[in-house]
């Protein structure tokens, strides 16, 4: 819990400022729900057509059992709005009809009895938050064409022990377990190899992994080595370092990285403040946003293949002492952030010099409130949602994501 809360105050301060998704401290930004100011009955519900489909946008407060229905007027139901279910509290059971294709973002946030769900075979993705807080919900059903579980979908479910995840499924986000603290029990489908930061943190299951190996490896996926000390070698195989995967430690001394890995991931190293160097070795093709970000101690980040694709912000190699190849993506990243963030370009072969080089931009204290807490999380959450989806170009910095911010206040 203490890698969550500092990195998810460390890093939730980037990713609300990289996003404008809304992460664990998402009560700090109060979210109303939406107002249909024509909307149209139903039952207990409130619902608006769209495209000759009916979107249910909110449900009577009241309500304990919630069977959905699949056409309203002979309109089909295909959606769910954001918000529409959110904190009703007294909710005990939903049944959701196979024409529902899509369940909208915090749709059933927070209804605290809601102890169980199937998701119909006609959504392929659970979106932001749409479950997080239901802290009775003991069991879910996932829809068999499933592909993606979006950031925070179930997180704080304190009361799911197990999950099956469906074949299909290929992605779980940021944080989307994270704070389950009784999940013991998961079945990965082979397929799954997109695995968010944090995305099951604070859960029994992390703990009972970390006791048998340190380094935490699903389906060739290294997503978690907080528990790893001194000299870590990652084993042969392993195709991607995840998300967050060696973040927040000062145990680590040094790690070897082999030929198998294929990807870094965003906030891989961040904080990893023991060792002072990495080599990524040419079979390294892409390295994330904020990969080594408020990583104090790591001067120098050798990257072997010329051609590396490296996410196109300052944070990614902030201020760090970049060696490689001449007429290399790592010189021309180097070049670019060399005078505003303090990045220094090396060639491979040449001597490495001997200063510090210290990171400019600030530390977790993200709305520099002098504390480091769940709102600088929320921040980062935020703002990594915002790098994620945003078709801005550029990407707006996080000072300029939260300035933009303020100015919406």
């Amino acid at each position: 819990m203490k890698k969550h809360i500092k990195i998810v105050a460390g890093v939730l301060a980037l990713t609300l400022v990289f996003s404008g998704g809304i992460a664990v401290g998402r009560s700090n930004f109060s979210v109303t729900s939406p107002v249909t100011a024509s909307a149209d009955t139903y039952e207990c519900f409130s619902y608006k057509v769209q495209n000759n489909e009916i979107c249910i946008t909110a449900c009577d407060r009241d309500v304990t059992d919630v069977v959905i229905p699949s056409e309203i007027d002979s309109l089909p139901v295909t959606e769910i709005a954001e918000y529409s279910f959110r904190e009703r509290t007294n909710l005990r059971s939903v049944t959701i009809p196979d024409s529902v294709k899509t369940i909208s973002r915090q749709a059933f946030e927070n209804c605290t009895s809601l102890s169980s769900v199937i998701i119909p075979d006609s959504v392929t993705a659970v979106e932001k938050y749409t479950f997080a807080g239901c802290t009775s919900l003991e069991a879910v059903t996932f829809s068999n064409n499933l592909t993606t579980i979006g950031m925070g979908a179930f997180e704080n479910c304190g009361s799911l022990t197990s999950l099956t995840f469906p074949d299909s499924l290929t992605a779980v986000e940021s944080s989307a377990f994270s704070g389950c603290k009784k999940l013991t029990d998961i079945t990965f489908p082979e397929n799954l190899t997109d695995f968010g930061m944090l995305a099951f943190d604070d859960t029994q299951w992390l703990t009972e992994k970390r006791a048998e190996n340190p380094i935490v490896i699903v389906n060739n996926v290294l997503i978690d080595a907080f528990e790893c000390k001194g000299s870590v070698v990652i084993p042969d195989g392993v195709k991607k370092i995840g998300g967050s995967s060696f973040s927040n430690t000062t145990k680590i001394t040094s790690v070897t990285i082999p030929d198998s890995v294929e990807t870094v991931g965003e906030y891989a190293f961040y904080q990893c403040n023991g060792i002072t160097s990495v080599t990524l070795p040419a079979s390294v093709n892409y390295i994330g946003n904020n990969a080594f970000y408020d990583s104090s101690s790591i001067q120098v980040v050798t990257i072997m293949n010329p051609d590396c694709e490296i996410f196109d912000h300052p944070n990614t190699l902030n201020g760090l002492v970049i060696n490689g190849y001449e007429n290399s993506t790592a010189q021309a990243y180097a070049e670019k952030y060399s005078d505003k963030y303090g990045c220094v370009f090396v060639r491979i072969g040449d001597p490495i010099p001997d200063i510090p080089v210290q990171p400019t931009i600030k530390k977790g204290d993200v709305n520099e409130d002098g504390l480091i807490d769940v709102v600088d999380a929320s921040i980062i959450l935020s703002y990594y949602s915002y790098t994620s989806t945003t078709t801005d170009s550029p990407v707006k910095t996080l000072d300029e994501y939260m300035n933009g911010m303020a100015d919406n206040k």
